[in-house]
Formats: structure tokens, C-alpha cells, sequence
């Protein structure tokens, strides 16, 4: 009759058989967070995943040209015409579709795979 009155008040009252500190959760997922390797590897391969979105955001890079030509005279005596052309060429993706693209990099990101 002893024992049942003693495990009742052990399932009831279980701060009597801790005698340490009381742990709130948000204290024991700091710990976990900060103890356990494979939580800290994922955390490092998720900041890798996640600053690799960015490029995938920005506009591809401009690209400059310079062509130097000499074009013949078809005449005798008359200097052939040298011509100079320089270009500067920046692509501009269709509105949405770096959005589109970035957002698809960033849902593996947020949501973990392992």
C-alpha cells in the first residue's frame, strides 16, 4: 500500500526526484543546439545553401566587345578604311524569372532534406 501511495506521488510531483536546476525548453534546445555536432554541421550546410541563393538572383554579367576592322578600298592608291566598332551588351531576363529561380533555390533551403 506503501509503494503505490510512493509511485503516485512520483508520476504526480516528478520536480521530487530532480534535485537540479529546472530546464525550460528553449534552454535545453540551446543545448542541444551548441553540444550536438550533427545539429552544427547542418546549421553550417544550411548558411552555405542559403548565400547560394543570391547569385541565382542577380542578372547575368555585361559583356563588352571591341573589333577593330579594316575594310579594302577595292581602288590602287586609296588607303583601305579602318573602322572601330565597341559594344557593351547587358542581357535583361524576362520579369519574373530571376524571382521565379531564387525562390526555388531558397525552398530546399528552408525545408531540409535529411
Amino acid at each position: 500500500m506503501f509503494r503505490r501511495y510512493f509511485y503516485l506521488l512520483l508520476v504526480c510531483y516528478p520536480g521530487l526526484l530532480w534535485a537540479g536546476e529546472s530546464l525550460s525548453l528553449p534552454d535545453l534546445l540551446l543545448r542541444a543546439r551548441d553540444n550536438n555536432p550533427d545539429i552544427v554541421a547542418e546549421r553550417h550546410t544550411w548558411k552555405v545553401k542559403q548565400r547560394e541563393v543570391t547569385p541565382v538572383a542577380a542578372w547575368p554579367d555585361p559583356t563588352f566587345t571591341f573589333v577593330d576592322e579594316k575594310f579594302p578600298s577595292g581602288m590602287t592608291g586609296v588607303d583601305p578604311e579602318h573602322i572601330k566598332h565597341y559594344r557593351v551588351e547587358q542581357m535583361i531576363p524576362f520579369p519574373g524569372k530571376l524571382t521565379n529561380e531564387s525562390s526555388g533555390m531558397s525552398k530546399p533551403v528552408t525545408t531540409s532534406s535529411t
